[in-house]
């Protein structure tokens, strides 16, 4: 009997070069009992969540397999999806990202160093002042990278 893999799906947004991925994670147990494949999930989805741009969700290997099956495009798990995800990354290596993508990286950055000094939680109160001082040092390190956009 092989041991039940879990899928960690980070959701991305290709066109703005933040890519999805994914990564396998053995499950401690062989069987399908819907109670441990829950709990299981659910603990994997608070471990992993904050760190998904786009999202994050977990499938089980059996679930991905019938997925693909019935969506008539059965691609199988690991290596062959690990490898169209390298060759995806490949094609933005190289590449500087917009301002306007530059600008929304560093605004969400600045917030979660932000709300990291507040909770670990992922809802934070924020006021108008502490908010425009994240919006204003994200412009300024936007125009500090781009000078020709700033007017």
């Amino acid at each position: 009997m092989e041991k039940i893999v879990a899928i960690v799906r980070f959701e991305g947004d290709d066109s703005v070069g933040i890519f999805s991925e994914t990564f396998e994670v053995p499950c401690p147990f062989y069987e399908k009992n819907k109670e441990d494949l829950d709990f299981f999930r659910e603990a994997l989805l608070n471990l992993y969540k904050e760190f998904g741009y786009g999202g994050c969700s977990v499938v089980y290997d059996f679930e991905q397999a019938a997925e693909d099956e019935s969506a008539g495009r059965l691609v199988g798990t690991g290596l062959a999806r690990r490898e169209k995800i390298i060759k995806m990354k490949q094609g933005w290596e190289n590449y500087e990202p917009a301002p306007i993508e530059f600008f929304h990286g560093r605004l969400l950055e600045l917030f979660h160093q932000f709300r990291k000094t507040k909770t670990n939680d992922l809802k934070v109160e924020i006021n108008g002042t502490e908010l425009n001082d994240i919006i204003a040092a994200a412009k300024n390190d936007t125009f500090t990278k781009y000078p020709k956009q700033k007017k």
